[in-house]
């Protein structure tokens, strides 16, 4: 009889991806999910295994450092598999070295892999998808949460959550949507006028990625207008910042 696979999965600051990664391999059959957590990412943890709970598939929370007494309980049953990509590098390395140094096995390595337009920062050109880097032939297409499980992990009231100027949900791509529109006058606005509105709109992009954290928020703006010369620096600047559009 073939072991039971578990998998080691980082919880790090885009807890929503992270549930996204965790239903996929309960849906395919794991047994076993450790949610392995820093003292920064606890609460997004236990929240993912209260929305989980209804699962047949076992879910544990641990700090990551704690992750070879999982290891070292369940050793016996199961196949170990480990998540790069959420999380810090220092958690993978650490619970890489936990699994080896139990079982004389390294874990079976698993990433997410899309493919995406242009420089890699325009839309998604392929499935996204968790591949096992250890036996290529297996991979899984990551599916989708709902706005309302979203909302549980992230940490912002639902009053605030529909206040933020320009915020959305995109149901086929489990990500909020922040677009950013162009003043109603800014034709005539002035050099430093411009400089200060697009100082701002760093701001904004910056306090929603700390709220809802870069894999799970997607962000466009209104093209700029193609004069005077200085708004395609601005144009520049922001492309370089992550946020996309073009010029009108």
């Amino acid at each position: 009889m073939p072991p039971q696979r578990a998998v080691l999965l980082p919880i790090g600051r885009s807890p929503i991806h992270c549930l996204r990664l965790a239903r996929c391999y309960s849906k395919n059959g794991f047994s076993l999910i450790v949610l392995a957590v820093t003292k920064e990412t606890t609460e997004f943890g236990k929240i993912i295994q209260e929305i989980e709970s209804t699962s047949e598939t076992e879910y544990i929370v641990c700090e990551f450092e704690r992750a070879q007494s999982v290891v070292e309980s369940y050793s016996d049953a199961f196949e170990w598999n480990l998540v790069f990509g959420p999380g810090t590098r220092d958690m993978q390395v650490s619970m890489w070295h936990d699994v080896i140094s139990v079982t004389a096995l390294p874990p079976k390595h698993w990433v997410e892999h899309t493919r995406k337009a242009g420089d890699g920062k325009g839309n998604n050109i392929s499935r996204e998808m968790l591949i096992n880097l250890s036996n290529r032939t297996e991979s899984y297409e990551l599916g989708q949460v709902s706005e309302e499980d979203a909302l549980k992990l992230t940490p912002i009231s639902i009053e605030r959550y529909s206040q933020i100027k320009g915020l959305s949900w995109i149901r086929n791509q489990s990500k909020y949507h922040l677009h950013i529109s162009l003043p109603a006058n800014a034709g005539e606005m002035k050099r430093k006028e411009a400089r200060e509105w697009e100082e701002d709109v760093y701001h904004r992009v910056k306090k929603a990625w700390n709220t809802f954290g870069r894999h799970a928020l997607k962000i466009t703006r209104d093209p700029l207008p193609s004069s005077p010369a200085w708004w395609s620096n601005i144009g520049e600047r922001l492309r370089d910042f992550g946020i996309g559009g073009g010029s009108k």
